[in-house]
């Protein structure tokens, strides 16, 4: 199983993205098609296109997003109790490590820790020492 991390998630929906043959190459190459994404992404692009300026560009992403989300409501991995669990020793992990975190990448790292799923993610370094293999696209 494979989790799109957010900045992957906003290539794909925004309309005619310049990263998008990118990441469709790496989409066709990929054996691994079980795709998932996060209630964090979600989340994440919400608050996005919710801080936008009222306008056309506001009302196009906020379609495409409906477009990519919709369709997909029963493959978005929640961050509940077990997520929970697992999110303290990660964050723990990396602080001790000196390499604190953000609090949205360490919910999606608990959310694929306990998936068993790799990080799609055009930022490898958000999450290194999680305990969960890491796919960068761009490479």
């Amino acid at each position: 199983m494979i989790i799109l991390d957010t900045n992957i998630v906003s290539v794909i929906y925004a309309p005619n993205h310049p990263d998008l043959p990118i990441i469709d190459a790496w989409w066709q190459s990929c054996v691994d098609r079980n795709i998932r994404v996060t209630s964090i992404t979600r989340a994440e692009i919400a608050y996005g296109i919710a801080i936008l300026p009222e306008g056309s560009k506001k009302r196009l992403l906020a379609e495409a997003a409906d477009r990519f989300f919709v369709p997909l409501s029963k493959l978005i991995l929640p961050f509940g109790a077990r997520e929970a669990e697992a999110y303290g020793p990660i964050v723990a992990h990396r602080r001790g490590k000196g390499r604190p975190m953000g609090i949205l990448d360490a919910q999606i790292a608990a959310i694929a820790k306990v998936a068993g799923a790799v990080v799609a993610t055009r930022n490898v370094s958000d999450f290194l020492d999680c305990g969960v293999p890491v796919v960068n696209p761009y490479q």
